[in-house]
């Protein structure tokens, strides 16, 4: 049978997951209020995971059980729609009330969109991979799934602008005083990072904090570029530092990690 679709002011999170409420207060608490920084980062980690909800969307029918196919989708769409609510929050609080109304629409439709196409009979994905054979007369489910697909590429591409402009503007603000920007030193020896000439020694071990030094010295030397991060650094060798040092460093998934233009002093 094929399922009921949804338009956009009607899409809602299908019933019988409401601990996701409970996920999205929970969340909030911890991330409080997000910076303009963070902000920006998120919307990106977020094009990256909405992105992948159709591949995530064709993989799940390797179960033949409708309920399978939506509980292995839930987890990737519960992990964005908490990473993106304090967005929303952060972008209603500046009076963009109507961008954050259609952010929000167009997530809960692309989310009801995918529980609705995991429901139905799409024999191109049968044991969940697209078949190679030419398709000369495609089921429905493809053709909404296709659907799919496109607004999910608009989507992502619109969140990753809005990331854009979120920088640009961090980046004047900075600029003109606003906010100040940091004099940026590392002495990659001693394992120790100078933030406005005051020192700040690393944690950890000393091969660790050699190694992550020298991924500071870099990060500044891009000038807000985003570097891969070494195979030698774990994320918790990072999340373990002082604040200080810590919120120097954003990253993003598939780019890797930066140090923003916005926090580096220049002469």
């Amino acid at each position: 049978m094929m399922a009921q679709q949804l338009g956009r002011d009607e899409a809602v999170i299908f019933p019988g997951y409401e601990k996701l409420g409970r996920m999205l207060q929970l969340r909030d608490a911890i991330d409080g209020q997000l910076s303009a920084t963070q902000v920006a980062t998120r919307m990106r980690e977020v094009a990256v995971d909405i992105a992948e909800l159709p591949d995530e969307l064709v993989a799940s029918f390797t179960a033949s059980n409708v309920d399978e196919r939506r509980d292995q989708l839930m987890k990737k769409v519960s992990k964005i729609h908490t990473g993106m609510e304090p967005v929303f929050e952060w972008i209603e609080r500046r009076g963009t009330h109507e961008t954050a109304k259609s952010l929000r629409t167009q997530s809960m439709w692309i989310f009801a969109e995918v529980f609705g196409c995991a429901e139905c009979d799409i024999p191109e994905y049968a044991k969940g991979a697209p078949q190679r054979k030419p398709i000369v007369d495609p089921s429905n489910g493809w053709k909404r799934v296709s659907v799919l697909g496109s607004t999910i590429i608009r989507y992502a591409a619109q969140l990753r602008g809005l990331s854009k402009t979120i920088d640009g503007e961090v980046l004047a603000d900075t600029t003109d005083g606003s906010q100040p920007q940091r004099r940026l030193a590392v002495d990659v020896e001693a394992g120790v990072v100078y933030i406005d000439e005051r020192g700040i020694a690393l944690n950890g071990t000393q091969p660790i904090k050699k190694r992550l030094a020298e991924f500071i010295e870099d990060l500044i030397k891009a000038d807000g570029e985003y570097l891969k991060t070494p195979e030698n650094i774990k994320t918790r060798s990072i999340e373990d530092q002082f604040p200080e040092v810590r919120d120097l460093i954003e990253a993003q998934s598939g780019a890797g990690r930066r140090i923003p233009r916005g926090k580096i002093w220049r002469d």
